[in-house]
């Protein structure tokens, strides 16, 4: 497991569906949602966005399919982290917190720019059907 996720997950445990009602926690909260959203960047940027040339018809409905699960999962991933940023800036406005409502605010535009991307690999993705 990646030090990330293990972070992540020790800062869920530690949390334990506790509220979310000190600062201390909030900051720990907005580092490890910053850090996803970095890593799934890497990763977006890392994965390959093309398919290998056309196979056969079955070769290729199943690439066309591991295609689409790649794009669902990151897709899911984006709206993880929106609703997560979401979360918090509910917070931080309750607490008049401008300063980490603009990074909040910042983080999510940048998922919905990363949605926007996925979508049009979706559409792309007709063609080779």
């Amino acid at each position: 497991m990646e030090p990330t996720l293990q972070k992540i997950e020790r800062l869920i445990a530690e949390i334990g569906g506790a509220p979310l009602d000190d600062e201390a926690t909030l900051a720990r909260v907005q580092r490890a949602l910053t850090e996803v959203g970095t890593r799934l960047r890497e990763r977006a940027r890392e994965a390959p966005n093309d398919l290998p040339p056309p196979g056969p018809p079955l070769d290729r409905a199943d690439r066309l399919a591991d295609e689409a699960k790649r794009i669902g999962h990151d897709l899911n991933n984006c709206l993880g982290v929106v609703g997560g940023r979401t979360e918090l800036l509910s917070i931080y406005l309750d607490r008049g917190k401008v300063d980490d409502m603009k990074r909040g605010i910042d983080v999510i535009m940048g998922q919905l720019e990363r949605m926007k991307e996925l979508s049009d690999e979706l559409r792309g993705l007709r063609q080779l059907a």
